[in-house]
Formats: structure tokens, sequence, C-alpha cells
């Protein structure tokens, strides 16, 4: 959202959105409703479609992961060494879920934070 409302609002600079999913940014909050319940497909989750980003010179990097900030030499380092320089920087990392420590299998804890997490509850519900 913070790339949109920046081309919105005219910034000349360009921009990259720096993501480790497979898929362009999209509601977080949907997945735990209308997603989950089957009320909207998966594309109407997504903020905008690849034109967008494409059309208003954001650019994507997908599956990709920071491993490193440079402030001093105003780089961020990604985990394949490729190294992207900036100007001025956003962190926008969003939130993780706790973890519970328990004598359960994990395999019986569902956690609820990305597409693929509420596809593979999705499934599970499905089968039972």
């Amino acid at each position: 959202m913070a790339a949109i409302l920046l081309r919105k609002l005219k910034f000349p600079d360009s921009i990259t959105i720096v993501g480790d999913e497979s898929f362009l940014p999209y509601q977080k909050p949907g997945l735990s409703k209308t997603f989950l319940s089957g009320e909207i497909e998966k594309d109407l989750l997504f903020l905008r479609k690849l034109e967008f980003y494409k059309k208003n010179n954001i650019s994507i990097m997908l599956e990709s992961k920071v491993k490193s900030l440079n402030r001093h030499d105003k780089c961020l380092i990604l985990e394949n060494n490729k190294k992207i320089s900036y100007s001025r920087l956003i962190i926008a990392t969003g939130s993780y879920p706790i973890k519970l420590n328990t004598k359960t299998s994990n395999n019986d804890i569902s956690y609820l934070r990305t597409i693929n997490d509420s596809e593979n509850l999705k499934s599970q519900m499905n089968t039972s």
C-alpha cells in the first residue's frame, strides 16, 4: 500500500518491493475471512494486478529475502547476494505468528499468515 500511495502522491523516484512470497502484494485480513470461507477467489486478495505495478514503474522482486541492510552504503543485500541500492527505505515486514510451544506435533497446529497457509488450511478443512 505504501508503494501505491507514493505513486498516487506523484513520488518521482523508482520503487522496488522485495518479498519472500511468490505472490503479488495482497490483503492479509481476507485470508482468514472471505478467502478461507470461499466467499472470494484468490485473485481478489491482490491489491493490484501486475499491469498496475508495471505501468506505475514499481518493480516487484518475488521470492526474494533481504539478508542484510547496509545503512552506510544505503543498500540491501538479498539472500542470493544481489545488491539493491536505495535513497529512501520503507521497512514493512508485517507480522509473524508466535509459534506455540506444546507437546503436540506441529502437524496438529495450523498457523495463518500467507496465502499458502490459508490454502493448506482450506484443503485440510475440505478433507475432514
